[in-house]
Parts: C-alpha cells; structure tokens; sequence
C-alpha cells in the first residue's frame, strides 16, 4: 500500500488516499489515534466512487468516533478502468 496524499480535516480526522496495486482508495483514521484502531470497511455499489459525498460524509463521521474507515474503488467504478462488460 502507498499512501498517495494525506489531509488533516477540521472535524479531528486524517483522510489518506492511497493505491493498494492498482486499486485506489481512502483510508479516514481518528487524527488523534495513540493505539490502532478497529478498521471498518466501507462498501459501495451501484458504481458510486470512492469520493461520493455521502460515502465520505460516512467514512469521517465514524473516523471521528474512533475507528478507521477505508473505502477502495470497486473495478470498473470510480477511478479504475472499465471493461465493455462494465459498460454493459
């Protein structure tokens, strides 16, 4: 996993993008996190991205009471390619 930016939110949360081979996604952690946290892992159909508002909106929510929260880009949804299956 390569972290590709990292932000530090008002609400008290770190956002970092990151690539996981070729799979891009966003990790949300409490900005103030001394020991690791449980990770939940956020899925999404529909092929809604990564970066829908209300996915987001999610992902920092529950980041700011304390868990990570990660979200990647399912194939064909987001920023990973499509296939002509996908586009079917």
């Amino acid at each position: 996993m390569q972290f590709t930016s990292e932000q530090r939110l008002d609400d008290g949360v770190l956002e970092r993008e990151f690539i996981l081979g070729e799979i891009p996604g966003t990790l949300w952690t409490p900005d103030s996190a001394a020991a690791p946290a449980p990770l939940i892992l956020m899925a999404h159909n529909n092929g809604l991205p990564k970066s829908q508002d209300r996915l987001v909106a999610r992902g920092r929510h529950t980041a700011a009471y304390g868990y990570a929260v990660a979200t990647i880009d399912a194939a064909g949804c987001g920023d990973r390619p499509r296939s002509a299956a996908d586009e079917q």
